[in-house]
């Protein structure tokens, strides 16, 4: 990770994806 929006984005994404069921 270079810069701290990346690491943001990477939590906004993986935040998402927890909270939203796969199935």
């Amino acid at each position: 990770i270079r810069s701290a929006d990346e690491l943001v984005q990477m939590i906004a994404f993986f935040y998402y994806n927890a909270r939203k069921p796969s199935w």
